[in-house]
């Protein structure tokens, strides 16, 4: 496999899984510009959880859980163009010390990303 150019060009925390009721419940994730090989993209960390509503005595567990992984849970999504996604996310995978799965979430999208980036600039 050829080794791939990869360069962080900005990274910021999101929150995952927050209360609606109070966004402080939530859990920290990072998402991260990248460019591979000339092509930008971003990365997020998330949770895969199989249902919907996350209790608070979950996301207590999630929070507890910070700096390690939970297996089967803990996923990275790439959000990158068509054409090189494939190969973008073979290199994240490639180079994740933590061996979380890459996936696609049609709602993380570039506009999503560039509004956390906005944000947490504002907030600074």
């Amino acid at each position: 496999m050829t080794a791939r150019s990869l360069v962080v060009i900005r990274a910021t925390r999101w929150i995952m899984h927050s209360s609606p009721f109070n966004a402080a419940t939530g859990v920290d994730g990072q998402l991260t510009e990248i460019v591979v090989d000339g092509v930008h993209a971003f990365v997020r960390e998330n949770r895969e959880l199989a249902h919907f509503y996350v209790s608070s005595a979950e996301r207590l567990r999630m929070k507890k859980s910070s700096g390690r992984t939970l297996p089967g849970v803990d996923v990275l999504e790439l959000c990158a163009p068509a054409h090189a996604w494939e190969a973008i996310a073979a290199e994240v995978r490639r180079r994740d010390g933590l061996d979380r799965r890459v996936r696609r979430n049609q709602r993380f999208t570039v506009r999503w990303a560039e509004d956390v980036f906005a944000r947490a600039s504002r907030a600074a």
